[in-house]
C-alpha cells in the first residue's frame, strides 16, 4: 500500500479537491514538461590553435555538438540550429561558412546545416563546427600577444514545430602558437 498514493477525504468532496487539486497540477506539469524535453545536448570545445604569422594571428577551435532524445517517441523535426557568438568570429560547419546575422550590440547568429532532422527514441546525432577569429593584424593597431583567450557563454538553439529549446555553455578557450 505505500506505493500508491492516497488521500483521506473524510467523506468530504471539498477537502478531497483541496487535496487532490496540488497533486494533479503537479502531475499536469511533469506531462507538460516531458514533452518539452525531447532532446538532450552534450557540448565540448577542442583547445585552441593560434596560427601567428607576420601580419596576422588567427585562433581556431573545434565545438562538437551532440543531441540525445531522451523521450520515449520519436523527436519533433528540427527546424534549424543557431549559435550565438560574440561579433569578429566565422563559424564553419562542412567546410562552409555558415551564414549569420547580427544581433544584439556585440552579437552574431549563425545558423548550422542540421545533421540529422528527426532521432528515434534514444537516438544520437553529432554537429561538428569551427570556430575562426583574427585576434590581431599589423593593420588595426592592437597590441599583439602570444596568448589569446574565448572565455563567456555561447547560446545554442534548436528550433522545432513545438518551439525553440535553447541550451547555453559556458566557453573558455586559450588559443596559443604550437611550438614546432
Amino acid at each position: 500500500m505505500q506505493q500508491h498514493y492516497h488521500v483521506i477525504y473524510e467523506g468530504q468532496i471539498g477537502k478531497l479537491k483541496s487535496d487532490l487539486t496540488p497533486r494533479l497540477e503537479w502531475m499536469k506539469g511533469e506531462l507538460e514538461k516531458a514533452k518539452r524535453e525531447t532532446l538532450s545536448v552534450s557540448i565540448t570545445a577542442s583547445s585552441g590553435q593560434l596560427d601567428a604569422g607576420e601580419f596576422w594571428h588567427e585562433g581556431e577551435f573545434d565545438l562538437k555538438v551532440v543531441f540525445k532524445n531522451i523521450s520515449k517517441t520519436r523527436s519533433p523535426e528540427i527546424d534549424n540550429i543557431s549559435i550565438t557568438a560574440s561579433n569578429g568570429w566565422k563559424l564553419y560547419a562542412g567546410g562552409k561558412e555558415c551564414v549569420s546575422e547580427k544581433g544584439e550590440e556585440g552579437v552574431k547568429k549563425f545558423f548550422v546545416p542540421v545533421p540529422n532532422p528527426r532521432l528515434a527514441p534514444g537516438a544520437l546525432s553529432q554537429l561538428d563546427v569551427t570556430f575562426k577569429k583574427t585576434f590581431w593584424s599589423k593593420w588595426t593597431g592592437e597590441e599583439k600577444k602570444g596568448v589569446y583567450k574565448a572565455k563567456g557563454p555561447l547560446i545554442l538553439e534548436v528550433a522545432t514545430a513545438e518551439g525553440i529549446i535553447p541550451f547555453g555553455f559556458d566557453l573558455d578557450v586559450q588559443f596559443d602558437e604550437v611550438p614546432f
